[in-house]
């Protein structure tokens, strides 16, 4: 069977089925996550509060996010709805994001060795 880049899946590969759709995400997302040196399977994004989930096949990552608001779950391998979904760390929020569009940026507090 072709996967959608035009190659064979191995029965170890063999993709997952979802009930939602799914969809390339960010490439911000994408940038924080590895798939060097991990097993074959999925992810969850944890920096977006399981919005997002990451595939790595043979070392390389692929980014998807969930439709509908919905959350992926570990358990099920398959994106559901947040409230049946336990992401297992979200980020902490921070009064620095109110009011702010969606995106990275540098704290300023910590001499913007970090950012949020």
């Amino acid at each position: 069977q072709l996967n959608p880049l035009g190659r064979f899946w191995t029965s170890k590969e063999r993709p997952t089925f979802f009930r939602y759709p799914i969809k390339l995400s960010s490439v911000e997302s994408f940038r924080s996550f590895s798939c060097a040196g991990r097993e074959n399977q999925l992810y969850p994004d944890l920096a977006s509060n399981c919005y997002n989930y990451f595939r790595c096949l043979g070392g390389v990552t692929y980014s998807y996010t969930c439709k509908n608001g919905d959350l992926f779950d570990m358990s099920s391998n398959e994106c559901r709805p947040k409230d049946d979904v336990d992401c297992p760390s979200k980020p902490p929020t921070t009064e620095k994001c109110l009011h702010q569009p969606d995106g990275f940026y540098p704290d300023y507090d910590d001499d913007c060795a970090s950012y949020y």
